[in-house]
Order: C-alpha cells, then sequence, then structure tokens
C-alpha cells in the first residue's frame, strides 16, 4: 500500500511522473484504453518543456479525474475499505499537491486544456439528451449504409466526449448514450431484416 513515506517528493517532478508509469502499469485496470490513457497524459507531462519543469497544471488535473474514476471503480466493485482505492487516493492526494505546485509555477488563466475538457462535458450532456432523437430519426428513415455510418460516428463522438470531459457524471451520460445507440442498432437491424424479408 501506497503511504507518504514511500511517494518520491513532488519537487522531484521527473521521479514523481516515473512513478506514476511505474504504479500505472503494475495496476490492474479493468479497461486497458484507461490504463493506455493515463501512460499517454503522463508521457505527455514529462516531456513538458517549460522552465519551471513543473507540467502545465490543466494536464494534472486530467491526469486526476482519469485516477479518480479508477478510484469510483474500485469502491463500487470492493468497497471503500479495499487497500487499493486507499493506495489511489494517496496518489490522488499528491498529485493534487503537484497542481498546487505548478498553478504557483506557471499561472493560467484559463488553460486550453481545462476549456476543452468543459465544453466536452457540455457536449456529452447534448449527445445523451439527442440520442432519443437521434434514434427517432434513423428508425424513421429507411435502413441504409447511411444510417449504419451515422450511428458509428454518433458512438465515437460520444466516447471522445467522456474521454476529453472533466466531469465525473461524463461515463455515466456516455452509457446511457451508448445504450440507446445498441438500442437503435437492434432497430436497424430489425427494419433491414424486415424490408428484405417484404422484398422477396
Amino acid at each position: 500500500m501506497i503511504n507518504q513515506f514511500s511517494l518520491p517528493c513532488e519537487k522531484n517532478i521527473s521521479l514523481y511522473l516515473w512513478y506514476v508509469i511505474k504504479w500505472t502499469s503494475a495496476h490492474e485496470f479493468a479497461d486497458i484504453t484507461a490504463r493506455n490513457n493515463v501512460l499517454r497524459q503522463v508521457t505527455a507531462m514529462r516531456l513538458s518543456a517549460h522552465p519551471s519543469g513543473y507540467p502545465d497544471p490543466a494536464d494534472i488535473s486530467m491526469l486526476i479525474h482519469c485516477i479518480r474514476d479508477e478510484k469510483f471503480r474500485i469502491v463500487r466493485e470492493r468497497g471503500r475499505g479495499d487497500s487499493a482505492a486507499a493506495e489511489i487516493q494517496c496518489l490522488i492526494d499528491a498529485l493534487k499537491r503537484l497542481e498546487a505546485a505548478a498553478l504557483q509555477a506557471r499561472p493560467v488563466s484559463v488553460s486550453r486544456s481545462h476549456r476543452y475538457g468543459e465544453w466536452a462535458g457540455l457536449a456529452s450532456i447534448i449527445l445523451m439528451l439527442m440520442s432519443p432523437v437521434f434514434f427517432g430519426l434513423l428508425l424513421y428513415l429507411p435502413p441504409t449504409r447511411f444510417c449504419v455510418l451515422a450511428l458509428i460516428v454518433y458512438g465515437l463522438l460520444a466516447g471522445a466526449a467522456e474521454t476529453l470531459s472533466q466531469d465525473k457524471f461524463s461515463p455515466l451520460f456516455a452509457a446511457i448514450t451508448l445504450a440507446v445507440l445498441f438500442v437503435t442498432a437492434v432497430g436497424l437491424a430489425l427494419a433491414f431484416f424486415y424490408t428484405a424479408a417484404n422484398g422477396l
């Protein structure tokens, strides 16, 4: 279990980010995409060339968001008393201290990454609310390749909004959207078979 003494000092930023990579590689994520996303973010942060040596505070915030999602998953599956949840919380607390130090070293008004996160959170809500309308529209139209392509593009947009958003409810919004899209896909398949049967 991680404790405050086993973590490297946040002032040694390169070593600390290496430690996060080591933890990410050893931790058993339920979704390999989540692990790759964390590794990609940390790698980008280590390549930051800011004179202060600190990464962009918004990038640290996005990393905290991803790791916090993993903590929520463990709490849901194993309960709050699980050692892995406490381990991740220690990591999150240290990252928050790193973020606070980065804000002092390179203050920003509104970073581009943060703006993207806010817009992505709004987009995930809009996609969820519009998915029933999209569902009805596709089922109203004759089943064609365009309908299948539109369904795939809508699903990709929902996934991208979830990945970029910093809203903790975005995974729920994306899950609802994808559930509606799944029902739409089933409806399209039934409509296709019904049209094909009537054409015989």
